[in-house]
């Protein structure tokens, strides 16, 4: 058999390009397979496929580790001539079997060509050997330009001229290795250090626009690294392709910067004509500084309730990655000086660098209430005796005056007393009133309290008593003391006074209040109240004045005289009232006054009368209206007419027009009339006129706003108009109007962007009104460009490039999940890659516009997963079926055997069938190889067993004399495929003598530490699987 190899590891490669003279043998390109490269695969990549990885040699006195060379797969990486080869080769399933290694040359400016390469191959003609070919219909055919290349044991370099049919265009160069299913031992095709020469009469720099600034930010340490220009200049050439243009930079990438700098981007092409073009590095500092607050705290209020916010900062610490500790800016919020009220505060501390970033952070400020209240009792403290004269100490809280620094509702305070309310007395006690306030603090103050008689006495008053007289104006009070029922707690009933006002036997007219007084030994006293009424039923009678006219000149206001004097009054008492309304002296004005006259004897009759005093003056009132009104606004308000009079005056409104000051008028001209009229009958009259003047109609666009794509000229329309002169104007951007006095015209020559136009409404005399018209025209996008196919080697995730749009906006969208660093960005890096194909699609809108799209095919090779779980199997479970993750494109299916023995139907399919496996732990790996990505790999553990013979393979006899050969009683692989089984011996009587669950450690033939005798010994072992499997038999001793 070949000898079958594996790589460990697969890295892409670059190509690197050198300038060259004109009209001299120059380079095209150079590969030496140590970055990214453009090379492709080109036949069936099993069993045997090209690879990049390191290798031992590396070609000839070149730098590097890596180079291209044929692997039939594996884990070790590597290649070399002797002996040590880890790379590799298998046979063909069956004939002849080529895989090529190609470029794609673009070569338009090139002719006279050469390529050059270092060779290493031990192969056989015929059978296994290397080619360097060509192909100019993309691969259809190949044809060789060297002769079989084999019996290379060592790096060689090999040149070879192509045919003149390859000057000026192009095609795919190649290294063909071709192999059959001849059995040869030997190492395959290595190739590195491919040089690809000819003459050239380019003499035109390329072209290179580089981006005028990009942004840089500093890291932790205040340094910013420089990143990799050359994605986002745009680049050009008349002879080499944009791919093989050598683009370089300075400073160069992954270098640091502090500050702004200006960087360099040189272009060459193949025939080193170079360009340059420069962008400023924006040096930005976005990180926050550091803040570390004091822990949290508990603060005691002051005497308002309150805390006053000391300075925090000096206890706080900050550090930035640009800024020196001492010259941020620092500030706290509430601000030092802040009253606090009790209760949890937040206090936020920050730091401010010199690049405005603002670092804070807080802690939590707890003001607190620890003052106890002032309380102040009086020294002596009466409580009030009962009917029995014992005084209950009730409640105190009335006796105390409370004050505290932060409770100030009195119901927040809580009360309490020693001794409590209900404990009684008789003469004095000393008592305590505790106050809490409601923080919880508590006060305190002591009082003597002292039990006095204060009820008074117990009177039951007598009904209101009425006197019948035949004189209702001249009777005597009777004797009322003797008639009252009193009684009191602490003073007998004879001891108890009482008096009486006015005393018996006075004489009295009319209501009299006779006032009687009880008084106790103590002098508390209890009064009442009865009323002594002689009956009088005769009402008096009274004959009021005529009525009086007065004449009052040129006054308004008239003084009522005293009429009493010319009423006539009789009644059977000559004690009677006379009451004048309006009273006399009371000033009057103008006009008809009504009098009263009222007169009331003394047992409460009373009768009126009225009559008439008319008051005239003759000064005529005057009225001033405003001034005739014009106005543009069909509401109109005007100032109310000024009257003027001596006397008391009304005025009216008098034209019938239905319409005042605050309504609508019609257009055209209304008389607005008024009327005054004074107290006297006196009357004057003024008038003016309300003129509305002609009124624009309301200048109204219906629309706000019209979207146009790529087109200039659009209808343009208001609401048509009655009154006023209408026109169109232009006040952003730019137009024509074909009619500009037409509500519903055309404008032309409208602006890319946005335009802004007016319809105006005029009137002579009332002003304009206007309406506005937004009319955004958006240009056509960009067309969408980006590359057909992109190979994602890495999960992690890459950077995807489209073309940056000069109209629109760009924006990337996807069917996979696949996450987008800045959607919106032409270079963004991509994230959550999966295996397989996804359509990457590189979108350009402009507002109204038509998108414009292309899409990208990312190609991301599958994880490579066994899909079977670790596991325990018996030899009669093979053989069965492995299914492996499906492999994308490009990607071969490899199982292997890492320890043990194992036996597949195909080492080369996705899903195969594991034929058999060695008794013990088999791990089998599955790998997924990719001829540019690499491999990924998942492994299974087996542990395999014979089930059928442990039960037969058990021994009969076994010889402990301690000489190491079958001194135990040993059972193969039962502890390991059983490990719950449990194993018993028993000798001829049925003795147990030996037990073990697991049988980890065998039966020496020991009990109890002593030996056993020889003979014969029987033996039961429960297996404990699924199948409640039990072995028995015997087993001797033989000493």
């Amino acid at each position: 058999m070949k000898l079958l190899f594996s790589v460990l590891t697969t890295l892409l490669c670059f190509s690197t390009f050198i300038p060259i003279a004109v009209n001299a043998q120059s380079t095209m390109f150079s590969e030496n397979f140590e970055g990214f490269n453009t090379w492709q695969i080109s036949g069936p990549s099993t069993p045997n496929t090209w690879i990049v990885n390191t290798c031992a040699g590396n070609g000839i006195a070149q730098p590097g580790t890596f180079a291209a060379y044929i692997s039939s797969g594996g884990v070790i990486a590597g290649c070399g001539p002797t002996g040590t080869e880890h790379y590799g080769y298998v046979d063909a399933a069956s004939g002849s079997q080529a895989v090529v290694l190609y470029k794609t040359v673009n070569n338009t400016c090139f002719s006279s060509l050469e390529v050059t390469a270092d060779i290493m191959i031990d192969g056989v003609a015929a059978q296994d050997f290397l080619e360097v070919v060509y192909s100019t219909d993309n691969g259809a055919s190949w044809i060789a330009v060297s002769a079989q290349i084999f019996g290379v044991s060592a790096w060689q370099t090999l040149n070879y001229t192509l045919p003149g049919a390859l000057d000026n265009t192009s095609f795919w160069l190649g290294f063909r290795f071709t192999y059959d299913n001849a059995t040869v031992t030997g190492f395959p095709a290595a190739i590195d250090n491919v040089v690809l020469e000819g003459i050239t009469a380019d003499v035109t720099n390329p072209t290179a626009v580089c981006p005028a600034s990009f942004n840089i930010y500093a890291n932790a340490s205040c340094e910013a690294i420089v990143p990799d220009l050359p994605p986002s200049v745009t680049k050009s050439d008349n002879c080499t392709a944009v791919m093989d243009l050598i683009v370089t930079q300075s400073p160069a990438i992954g270098s640091t910067l502090t500050a702004d700098a200006m960087a360099t981007v040189t272009v060459t092409d193949q025939a080193g004509n170079f360009t340059t073009c420069n962008t400023n590095f924006v040096f930005l500092d976005t990180i926050q500084p550091i803040i570390v607050c004091p822990a949290d705290q508990t603060v005691p209020a002051n005497a308002s309730c309150l805390y006053t916010l000391p300075d925090f900062l000096p206890s706080a610490s900050a550090t930035d990655n640009c800024t020196a500790s001492g010259s941020l800016i620092y500030d706290q919020l509430p601000v030092v000086g802040t009253d606090l009220v009790l209760g949890v505060h937040t206090i936020d501390l920050s730091a401010r660098d010199d690049a405005g970033n603002t670092g804070t952070c807080s802690f939590l400020l707890t003001v607190v209430d620890s003052t106890p209240p002032t309380v102040n009792c009086p020294v002596y403290y009466t409580v009030p005796a009962n009917a029995l004269c014992i005084a209950h100490v009730g409640d105190l809280t009335a006796a105390a005056t409370v004050s505290d620094n932060c409770t100030t509702v009195s119901a927040l305070f809580s009360f309490s007393q020693v001794p409590a309310a209900i404990q009684t007395f008789s003469d004095t006690m000393q008592a305590t009133i505790y106050v809490t306030d409601a923080a919880g603090n508590i006060g305190s103050c002591i009082l003597n309290l002292v039990a006095a008689d204060t009820v008074a006495p117990v009177v039951t008053c007598l009904s209101d008593t009425t006197v019948f007289t035949t004189n209702p104006c001249n009777y005597f009070i009777p004797n009322l003391a003797a008639a009252y029922d009193a009684t009191d707690g602490c003073t007998p009933s004879n001891d108890l006074t009482f008096s009486q006002s006015p005393l018996q036997g006075s004489a009295s007219s009319g209501l009299t209040v006779v006032t009687t007084t009880i008084t106790d030994a103590f002098g508390n006293s209890s009064v009442c109240y009865t009323n002594v009424h002689p009956v009088d039923v005769s009402a008096p009678a009274i004959t009021c004045p005529a009525n009086q006219n007065v004449n009052n000149g040129i006054n308004c206001n008239f003084v009522l005289p005293d009429y009493t004097g010319l009423a006539l009054v009789t009644d059977n008492c000559p004690n009677y009232t006379l009451v004048q309304s309006p009273a006399p002296a009371t000033v009057v004005s103008s006009g008809d006054n009504t009098v009263t006259l009222t007169v009331t004897d003394a047992g409460g009759n009373e009768t009126t009368c009225s009559f008439q005093v008319a008051v005239y003056e003759s000064v005529m009132p005057s009225i001033v209206c405003p001034g005739n009104i014009q106005s543009c606004d069909v509401v109109v308000s005007y100032l109310q007419p000024d009257g003027t009079d001596n006397c008391l005056y009304q005025i009216v409104q008098t034209d019938n027009s239905g319409l005042t000051s605050g309504d609508t008028f019609p257009e055209g001209i209304t008389t607005q009339s008024y009327e005054i009229v004074d107290s006297s009958g006196n009357i004057a009259t003024c008038s003016f006129t309300v003129e509305v003047l002609e009124i624009p109609d309301p200048a109204v666009i219906e629309i706000d706003t019209i979207e146009l794509c790529n087109q200039f000229t659009s209808p343009v329309s208001a609401d048509p108009i009655s009154n006023g002169t209408g026109v169109w104007s232009v006040i952003q951007g730019t137009g024509t109007f074909g009619n500009p006095s037409s509500n519903s015209t055309t404008v032309n020559g409208l602006a890319i962007g946005t335009n802004k136009l007016m319809w105006s409404v005029s009137s002579p005399s009332c002003g304009t009104k206007r309406d506005t018209l937004v009319v955004i025209v958006w240009p056509l996008p960009s067309v969408a460009n980006v590359q057909d196919t992109l190979l994602a080697c890495s999960v992690v995730g890459l950077f995807v490039n489209g073309n940056v749009p000069q109209f629109g906006t760009g924006t990337w969208t996807n069917n996979s999940g696949i996450i987008f660093d800045d959607e919106n960005a032409p270079v963004t890096l991509v994230s959550n890659l999966n295996g397989g194909n996804h359509a990457l699609i590189w979108t350009i809108s402009s507002g109204t516009c038509p998108n414009n799209s292309d899409t990208m095919i990312l190609v991301s090779p599958n994880m490579a997963d066994a899909n079977f779980p670790d596991t325990t199997l018996c030899i009669a479970d093979f053989p069965f079926t492995l299914n492996g993750s499906t492999p994308a494109a490009e990607q071969d299916p490899i199982w292997s055997v890492m320890s043990g023995e194992a036996e597949f139907s195909n080492n080369y399919a996705s899903q195969t069938n594991l034929l058999s496996a060695s008794v013990g732990t088999v791990s089998i790996l599955y790998w997924l190889n990719h001829p540019i990505c690499g491999y990924t790999k998942d492994t299974v553990t087996l542990v395999v067993m014979d089930c059928d013979e442990l039960i037969t393979n058990i021994p009969t006899l076994f010889t402990p004399n301690a000489d190491g050969k079958n001194d135990v009683f040993e059972i193969p692989n039962l502890g390991v495929n059983y490990p719950g089984c449990v194993v018993t011996i028993y000798n001829r009587w049925g003795g147990l003598i030996f037990e073990a669950e697991g049988y980890q450690l065998p039966w020496d033939g020991t009990y109890k530490g002593e030996e056993v005798p020889m003979g014969t010994y029987f033996y039961h072992i429960e297996l404990n699987d699924e199948e409640a499997k039990e072995v028995e038999g015997s087993i001797s001793i033989i000493r």
